[in-house]
């Protein structure tokens, strides 16, 4: 199936396409991650700029005829776009439906479904948030007033206390709230604590966290964005540590990092809400400690540049394709057009036929196809 808009073309291999460049790049993005020394150089802006290109990639996949360009190649196995565009028994409105379309379908069932699981587990953690007291502790508010005033942050964030065990986390989409465990902390501690949480709302970190969780819900059946999930929570904890030891001596780390090495100590069982917390996985502070110790590494931006210019061609520019051959049964190119004709749907649509065989809808007349006869559903044609 093909759609055209002007120069836009959703496809059944378009999509194809899009899913498995985009698996690929997140496996790259995780072999990426094992290592702390390819991730000093790239630099941690590249990375997330690499993931944005993903994402995009995924929540967009169409082709561009002005910058893309097919690369046929005869190894791919052209029986898989066959099989998809295959009739099936059932029929809708008297015409036969595509494998492709019942797959489409589960797809988009699945996709609701997730929605509105992702709902109800927000409601859920906002009702949990809400549930716990305002914190009162007047040295707390006093820091965490300081904390704002150093990072410039005009939005004041609510402090709530939550039962002892946890980790300190900040939590929520539209209203961000910072719930503080009931812990006796240091006042180096409690400041780290509050100005790690309240670096997450500064970076906007919450945009990332609703743009993938949308991405999960839109591609629920690919593993990879789970992967993609859990590999970004990652990339975010380590540019929040960036961000705050920039400045810091290395006596002000060493504290920083001793803030984190507490929170794990004191929490002893897993957030029941969804947010940053500061403690991470443990694989992900060993790999935060290591960081923040060769903080003074140059990085090398322009390896990051050009992985970044390599993926953008790999995803936008370059389109592969199987090679159609007219010998090989069940296959045709359009290089003939004797046998085509375009029927106007009653909806403004239109439907491409080839040999009295349907190939596909779409919105508008392509312009590679306005020679081409149309007709009406009662097969009159329609003069120009």
């Amino acid at each position: 199936m093909r759609i055209y808009f002007d120069s836009i073309i959703l496809s059944t291999s378009s999509v194809l396409y899009a899913v498995l460049t985009g698996s690929l790049l997140l496996i790259l993005l995780s072999l990426l991650l094992l290592n702390r020394r390819i991730l000093r150089r790239i630099g941690l802006g590249t990375l997330c700029f690499f993931v944005f290109l993903i994402i995009f990639r995924l929540t967009v996949p169409l082709e561009y005829t002005g910058i893309s360009h097919s690369i046929y190649l005869t190894g791919l196995p052209v029986s898989i776009f066959d099989f998809l565009n295959s009739d099936t028994p059932l029929t809708v409105l008297g015409n036969p439906v595509k494998i492709f379309q019942i797959l489409l379908f589960f797809w988009i069932t699945g996709s609701i479904v997730k929605g509105i699981l992702f709902v109800r587990n927000y409601r859920k953690m906002k009702t949990y948030i809400l549930h716990q007291p305002y914190c009162t502790d007047e040295r707390v508010l006093n820091v965490q007033d300081q904390v704002e005033k150093n990072l410039s942050v005009r939005h004041h964030l609510d402090i709530r206390s939550t039962s002892a065990g946890t980790s300190p986390c900040i939590g929520g989409f539209l209203h961000p709230v910072i719930l503080l465990p009931q812990m006796e902390l240091s006042d180096t501690d409690l400041y780290y604590t509050l100005l790690h949480e309240t670096a997450h709302y500064k970076r906007g970190d919450f945009v990332w966290k609703f743009v993938l969780e949308t991405l999960g819900i839109l591609y629920w059946w690919n593993p990879f964005i789970f992967l993609l999930k859990r590999q970004m929570d990652n990339v975010l904890e380590f540019r929040v540590d960036d961000f705050i030891t920039r400045d810091l001596r290395e006596k002000e780390i060493l504290k920083y990092m001793e803030c984190i090495y507490h929170s794990i100590e004191a929490s002893v069982c897993s957030d029941s809400y969804s947010g940053f917390s500061l403690k991470g996985t443990s694989k992900c502070t060993h790999m935060r400690f290591e960081l923040m110790s060769e903080r003074s590494q140059k990085k090398r931006p322009i390896g990051g540049f050009f992985l970044c210019l390599i993926a953008f061609l790999f995803m936008f520019c370059i389109i592969i394709e199987p090679y159609h051959d007219d010998s090989i049964p069940g296959t045709f190119t359009l290089s003939e057009l004797d046998n085509a004709y375009i029927v106007q749907n009653d909806q403004g649509t239109y439907d491409l036929y080839i040999n009295d065989s349907f190939l596909g809808s779409m919105n508008t007349v392509h312009e590679l196809l306005v020679d081409l006869p149309v007709y009406t559903k009662e097969m009159e044609r329609i003069e120009e």
